[in-house]
């Protein structure tokens, strides 16, 4: 069985057991073939959302604005459930801006300082876009664990067959999501209807990005609240209002429905290990390696 073995902070070491399935093959194969490609670049580093709050954010829009990576000092974000949807407003705006820069214009004219930066914000841009963003750093615990890569093939297409699981267990991984921009279900979460043709992207090609589920729970939300009380009622009367766009990019009903949830290749062997990632402030990748 092929596996990824991790250390976390020189503390506690497991192995993801990737599942005999297609998309466990493909996103197997596709991290051998970045690690041939570079073995350094291809040690992941973990992106903890975790740090992303309100006064962060503005401090990183005051630093792009400064080094003319991106000028977002029009936007204001405040905290509290009643700014809740004024932000998502502004949040929405951003990516369209994102979409751009990243996104069609593979961040031209940006050097390598620009291109993180850019990175950071868009991160922490997502981990805000919940009714429970916070002002300022409190760390309690974590409920997932993104493992990040920089390097890779850019269209590993996904198999057709391929459908998502609406839940997920202790100690699997999902993979995360491989474009700039939003899936069907969260264009349709964040009212997100402008200019779906740039912004909406279905899941059709495998991440090497991927989330390490650590609650002890089963999930079945793969996005922060609020959250729909139907999942398939509220993507299908969404889909039917923008059915024009999803035409012109080819989107199924079916095929989105198929696609919303969670994407699965592997479980981790040691669920006594999630408790350390779920209570440790500072966590980081202190090893790895890929097991055939």
């Amino acid at each position: 069985m092929p596996k990824i073995y991790v250390e976390i902070n020189q503390a506690i070491e497991f192995h993801i057991n990737i599942y005999d399935t297609e998309i466990g093959d493909q996103f197997f194969k596709q991290h051998l073939a970045i690690a041939a490609q570079d073995p350094v670049g291809s040690v992941p580093v973990i992106t903890d959302f975790t740090k992303y709050n309100i006064n962060y954010f503005q401090d990183l829009i005051e630093q792009a604005h400064r080094s003319a990576a991106l000028d977002w000092s029009q936007y204001v974000i405040k905290p509290g459930l009643e700014h809740f949807h004024s932000n998502q407003l502004q949040f929405n705006a951003m990516h369209k801006d994102l979409e751009v820069v990243a996104g069609l214009n593979h961040y031209a004219g940006l050097d390598a300082d620009q291109v993180l930066l850019v990175d950071e914000l868009h991160c922490c841009l997502h981990g805000l876009e919940t009714t429970e963003a916070p002002l300022d750093y409190n760390f309690t615990q974590r409920t997932w664990v993104n493992l990040s890569y920089f390097i890779g093939p850019k269209n590993n297409q996904m198999p057709e067959s391929v459908k998502f699981s609406r839940t997920i267990q202790p100690g699997e991984i999902m993979l995360d999501y491989p474009y700039v921009g939003k899936e069907p279900f969260f264009c349709m979460m964040h009212n997100d209807n402008s200019m779906l043709q740039q912004t909406c992207k279905m899941i059709d090609r495998v991440s090497l990005n991927w989330k390490l589920h650590i609650n002890t729970i089963v999930d079945k939300q793969w996005g922060p609240p609020p959250w729909p009380a139907d999942v398939d009622a509220e993507l299908t009367a969404w889909y039917y209002k923008n059915k024009a766009d999803m035409d012109v990019l080819g989107y199924s009903l079916q095929k989105i429905l198929d696609r919303t949830g969670f994407c699965v290749p592997g479980v981790i062997d040691d669920l006594s290990t999630l408790e350390y990632m779920r209570t440790t402030p500072n966590i980081q990748v202190t090893g790895y390696q890929l097991i055939n």
